[in-house]
């Protein structure tokens, strides 16, 4: 700015403002990208005609549209408008195609237009910029034309929106196939056909133009190309998410009975696709590793530690710095694990086509129940309408049958399931008759309870949340699979009360992401560059007792008879007799200062993995650039969001669980000194076949998103590939967890499976002298069952 007072106003002058301003636009900081940008305009204005003065004037005048002085822009935009776009005497001021940045501004421009009311200012602006569209102009097509559609939508002339729309889209009929190459813009256009046959009561159409959408957005997050890290997987899912919950919304507002079960296969697969394409999200397009091993694990760590950085540094330019280039280098480790050559069917929207109830992998005795949060947002007269508030919706799946229900509003399952939740994870009192704890344990000292707590009758609460919750899906078979969002992610289903006894004593009960999960690892093992074989050696790691000599933990004396009697049980398995299914090559038993996060780069893929220690769920928010909205479509520079924060809700969420291990002496620079564990780091692991044990408190908390399950352990365990996983809902008692764990190897090495072996180690501890026993001494233990029996 000196030099330009000095020297006068050069086209680097311009470039410099105008990147700066972007830049900080970029970073949403937009006061100061305001002011530069004001800069910038008061330059223009006060000399002569800049060569390509758009790419100056549109970013400068949309930014205040956006957010600062949205007349100041306006007037701007209109004014360049008329000097560049408007004919006077057949004569046209400009010659040549906009480019293509330049033409989307301006079509945000006429999205603002309706935004705020206006909308045949929008028409007016659309016939004048469409005809300078590029040359290759299929894309700008669909946005002119979806443009004047919502413009008519504001008019309310659905006809003539659904004329205009037709004619870049089939929209008495849309198919399942892809739009190669589409942007977001274009496939928003799909959620504008289905409000419309929405507004007609044409659900037909409606339910099969959200589906197209779906599906191509389920395309996308199954394509490395659009999506080639974990961040834009998770983005296309959040507006995927956005998608079927505005599907599921129509399907509820139909009142026709026979019209509604005509769409609910429809619906249930669109919920299960979703925690689907979780799956596909993580990291389904990582290849077989093969010499790469540990570096993305390395990369993760590295951009834990620069997260914590940032924690204790608060405003520390330094520290964010930092953490950018960690996340560039994970992203880089990322890309080159990522293939194309993985068959992601039916992991993609392929789903869509299907027909669950023929699941191969279910059988008459098996039901997989999954539970969604669904924020319910009915169209208004064809376009968006305003949140109805969230719901609890149930699926329940098993061979030859698939049901929908509305189990109701959040709020009032929420005040059913909290005081449950709380009972139970709070450590009765010692005079609590059938609910004490035994006099030969060790215990901590009783836990302080509120009021609402003593006044609960656990049991009575217990059984009138499986009536509400599980019972609408009787008869039960035998298996059963939860799979849940919200509040229900922290229930132990397994301590429900039915028939007066513990659902886990009668059913076999355990907990997965969704059923599509393990078929789509089914898929995935099925191709050539994406199987994942067994290793070749077979190894166990035990971690327990860590030294916390530098921190204020206290020592867990009873994690070093876990992991000692664990280590003497896996040893007794290492021989290869035939009775021996599943053998040992190795047993690795740390503790004390050797318990350290670094062991597990000592063994590669090993067949168990049992953490005994310290853990933690902190819901704390680590500082970012920028929320983000998760609404579909429909923004100015939409890709940004994307980037606007170099922690997003999924890293967020992975950095606050955590499992405390031994500080590593060569831990220079972070703040916990190298004995921090989180769930972005084994999430970075290949631990395909292998079974992860977290014998540590709140291992099975997290953050809930949306149609996404548990972001913490539950996901790490998940995108890691792990053969099945074993954490604690709550904070869990040192000896009393130590018992259960011997009892659950102990069961393992009598020729049980792990999933048998916890449900033995689980109806042993339920009671006690045939009495039932207070669930917080046992319930908090959840198997995640991510079984393929059908591919080994």
């Amino acid at each position: 700015l000196n030099l330009a007072t000095t020297a006068g106003v050069t086209r680097n002058t311009l470039l410099n403002l105008g990147a700066l301003g972007r830049n900080l636009e970029f970073l949403a900081h937009h006061e100061a990208a305001g002011q530069y940008y004001d800069q910038l305009l008061q330059m223009l204005s006060s000399s002569s005609r800049t060569e390509n003065e758009e790419i100056f004037t549109i970013p400068a005048a949309m930014h205040h549209v956006l957010h600062g002085d949205q007349a100041r822009g306006e007037a701007i935009l209109r004014e360049w408008i008329r000097t560049n776009l408007e004919e006077t005497n057949s004569h046209r001021f400009r010659r040549e195609p906009l480019e293509q940045w330049a033409y989307e501004a301006l079509h945000y421009l006429g999205m603002h237009f309706i935004a705020t009311g206006r909308p045949q200012e929008a028409i007016q602006l659309a016939e004048k910029v469409n005809r300078y569209k590029p040359e290759s102009a299929d894309e700008q097509n669909g946005m002119y034309h979806g443009l004047v559609a919502r413009a008519f939508l504001g008019l309310g002339q659905l006809d003539r929106a659904l004329e205009e729309l037709a004619r870049v889209h089939d929209v008495e009929s849309p198919q399942f196939s892809k739009v190669e190459g589409a942007k977001l813009e274009i496939l928003d256009l799909w959620i504008d056909i289905a409000r419309i046959h929405v507004a007609k009561q044409d659900y037909e159409k409606a339910m099969a133009a959200y589906v197209a959408l779906a599906y191509n957005l389920g395309g996308l997050i199954a394509d490395p190309r659009a999506a080639p890290t974990v961040r834009w997987r998770f983005y296309w899912l959040q507006q995927m998410t956005f998608v079927v919950h505005e599907m599921i919304s129509v399907w509820m507002i139909i009142a026709d009975a026979q019209t509604r079960q005509m769409f609910e296969a429809t619906v249930g697969n669109a919920l299960l696709q979703l925690k689907g394409n979780l799956f596909v999200a993580l990291g389904f397009h990582r290849g077989p590793f093969g010499s790469i091993r540990f570096e993305l694990f390395t990369a993760a760590r590295k951009y834990a530690v620069a997260a914590r950085k940032v924690i204790s540094r608060p405003g520390d330019a330094e520290a964010f710095l930092e953490l950018e280039e960690a996340l560039r280098e994970r992203e880089e480790v990322e890309r080159s694990l990522s293939t194309a050559d993985i068959n992601p069917s039916p992991a993609s929207a392929e789903i869509f086509s299907r027909d669950f109830r023929s699941n191969y992998l279910l059988t008459e005795e098996s039901l997989c129940l999954d539970y969604s949060l669904v924020d319910c947002h009915p169209p208004q007269n064809g376009l968006a309408g305003a949140s109805g508030g969230l719901r609890y919706i149930g699926v329940g799946l098993t061979a030859g049958n698939l049901r929908v229900v509305d189990l109701g509003e959040a709020h009032e399952i929420e005040t059913l399931c909290r005081p449950l939740i709380q009972a139970l994870s709070t450590q009765p009192l010692a005079d609590e008759g059938e609910g004490a704890a035994p006099e030969d344990s060790k215990q901590l000292a009783p836990a302080p309870r509120d009021q609402l707590h003593e006044s609960i009758d656990h049991e009575d609460v217990a059984k009138r949340v499986f009536s509400r919750i599980v019972a609408p899906f009787e008869p039960l078979p035998r298996a059963l699979s939860f799979s849940s969002d919200g509040v229900l992610s922290a229930l132990p289903f397994h301590a429900l009360i039915r028939n007066g006894r513990y659902l886990v004593e009668d059913k076999d009960v355990a907990y997965c992401y969704s059923v599509l999960q393990r078929e789509m690892q089914y898929y995935r093992q099925l191709s050539s560059s994406g199987a994942v074989r067994p290793p070749v050696s077979r190894s166990a790691l035990l971690l327990g007792d860590p030294s916390y000599s530098t921190s204020s933990l206290e020592p867990l004396s009873g994690t070093k008879i876990e992991v000692s009697e664990v280590g003497i049980l896996l040893r007794s398995r290492m021989s290869r007799s035939e009775d021996n299914r599943f053998p040992l090559d190795e047993v690795r038993v740390k503790t004390g200062a050797d318990a350290t996060v670094s062991q597990l780069l000592a063994v590669y893929q090993p067949v168990i993995l049992h953490i005994a220690a310290h853990g933690r769920f902190d819901a704390g928010q680590i500082p970012t650039y920028a929320s983000r909205s998760v609404a579909f479509g429909r923004h100015y520079r939409w890709w940004q969001q994307v980037h606007a924060s170099c922690i997003n809700e999924l890293d967020n969420a992975l950095l606050h669980s955590v499992v405390m291990l031994a500080d590593e002496p060569n831990a220079i620079g972070d703040p916990a000194d190298g004995g921090l564990l989180t769930a972005l780091e084994l999430s970075s692991l290949n631990l395909f076949f292998t079974l992860v044990v977290l014998s540590a408190c709140d291992t099975g908390a997290g953050v809930t998103e949306s149609g996404a399950g548990v972001l913490g352990f539950q996901y790490a365990i998940l995108a890691s590939g792990a053969e099945a996983g074993l954490l604690s809902l709550w904070k869990i008692l040192d000896e009393e967890t130590s018992s259960f764990m011997i009892d659950f190897y102990q069961y393992q090495s009598d020729r049980q499976g792990a999933k048998a072996a916890y449900l033995a180690a689980v109806r042993k501890h339920c009671r006690r002298d045939g009495h039932r026993l207070h669930p917080y001494y046992w319930a908090a233990l959840v198997f995640l069952d991510q079984e393929r029996g059908h591919v080994r």
